[in-house]
């Protein structure tokens, strides 16, 4: 039986069905003849590019060679080779194919998902040009929607100021902290800079600013890096807590 050691380099079962195809129909004879070959082959790969995934390779397809053969060994004389009467070719093919199903159900799924990132995109935008994004409630996918948002720079900035707030008041789902450490991962400086700033300023007990203030988003947006310090700085100078 086939050795299959793991490796991240090497598809061990999809070697296995390559070398049953390529032998489908021969007999003993024809086997014998390949498996010396592929001998050959593993011992060269062996002692000049032992360990990799081209000396695994050749390694892995002669034992399957030298397994086929013995199993024709053991058939009539004349017995060509058939995957569909091998139990391990089947077991091999129904591997591959159990994998095919899972990508295939998993780039749906990613398809699905990118669909439903997008028409919650479309939803943040038509909000953002209206007066309903004030009174709507962030959630948690807008986080990853946010990728997906195309509009131009005043929907960008108000949609950033409106999460920045909604992170910084911690409304609804956002307060779940494992919501929020979301967040931090997958939202653009500008929003986590206004964020950090919104929180410096309750932080000290300063007036906040309105979150459309044209100030703060421009720099939030094009100078992120230099609110994050300013926020640093009010934070590091806050008054002790009582």
């Amino acid at each position: 039986m086939t050795t299959i050691d793991p490796s991240p380099e090497l598809d061990f079962d999809a070697v296995l069905a390559e070398v049953q195809r390529s032998v489908t129909g021969h007999d003993r004879d024809a086997v014998a003849v390949l498996v010396r070959g592929a001998e050959h082959e593993a011992d060269f790969s062996a002692r000049f590019a032992g360990g990799t995934p081209l000396a695994n390779r050749a390694r892995v397809e002669a034992e399957e060679l030298r397994r086929i053969a013995a199993l024709l060994g053991l058939a009539a004389a004349g017995t060509r080779y058939d995957p569909a009467l091998d139990a391990h070719a089947l077991a091999v093919a129904e591997r591959l194919a159990a994998r095919a199903r899972a990508a295939e159900a998993e780039e749906e799924a990613a398809g699905a998902r990118r669909q439903r990132l997008t028409l919650r995109a479309d939803v943040l935008v038509d909000l953002a040009s209206s007066d309903a994004l004030d009174t709507s409630k962030a959630q948690p996918e807008d986080l990853d929607a946010w990728e997906w948002v195309h509009g131009g720079p005043a929907v960008r900035a108000r949609l950033d100021a409106w999460m920045a707030q909604a992170l910084h008041e911690r409304r609804g789902a956002l307060a779940d902290p494992a919501v929020r450490a979301h967040a931090l991962e997958v939202l653009p400086a500008s929003v986590l800079a206004h964020l950090a700033l919104l929180d410096a300023l309750a932080l000290i007990g300063a007036p906040m600013l309105a979150p459309e203030s044209r100030t703060l988003v421009g720099l939030a947006v094009h100078s992120p890096a230099a609110v994050r310090a300013l926020a640093a700085h009010l934070t590091q100078h806050a008054p002790p807590a009582r």
